[in-house]
């Protein structure tokens, strides 16, 4: 459960809400935070290598974030294309993650591919499906990661044995 929830929001030229901050500064310890729930955010960023990056050095270790943004190969694109910044690929966006240190753990397609007369289903079948691809947004979950230092064994001297001799 999370103790405590910031919330920001994206106001000219950065963050606003319970404090204000640009994309590459935000006013927050590192290891700080368990969570970040980044919606449809990195589009708007001017900077999202470095909005990325502070994500990375907020993160408690293990602490994960999850990312929602527009998928740039969905046809209901054309809905937003003037309204939407910079829309990067799942690929662009985990290569960022990457590069800030986070591994990448899942990446889902959420929404329609287009809607239809009747309406989205919010029910439907979760199975991967050959459009999947095309749908509307894109969710990529990652992890920070801690590696600790893994003790080194003393290496057992090599014990050579002759012929007719036991070891004792």
């Amino acid at each position: 459960m999370l103790a405590q929830v910031l919330s920001l929001h994206r106001s000219a030229p950065g963050f606003d809400g319970q404090f204000r901050c640009e994309d590459d500064a935000l006013p927050l310890a590192p290891d700080s935070l368990s969570l970040v729930f980044s919606l449809f955010v990195l589009e708007s960023s001017r900077d999202a290598p470095a909005l990325v990056a502070e994500y990375a050095r907020v993160l408690k270790p293990e602490g994960v974030v999850l990312i929602i943004s527009l998928n740039p190969w969905s046809p209901t694109r054309l809905r937003w294309a003037l309204q939407a910044g910079v829309t990067r690929s799942a690929g662009a966006v985990e290569d960022l993650l990457r590069n800030a240190g986070l591994d990448v753990l899942r990446r889902h397609y959420l929404g329609p591919n287009w809607a239809s007369k009747q309406g989205v289903t919010l029910m439907e079948d979760r199975r991967p499906r050959l459009f999947d691809a095309f749908r509307a947004a894109t969710l990529i979950v990652a992890r920070r990661r801690e590696i600790p230092l893994t003790p080194q064994r003393k290496p057992m001297p090599a014990v050579g044995l002759r012929t007719g001799m036991s070891p004792s």
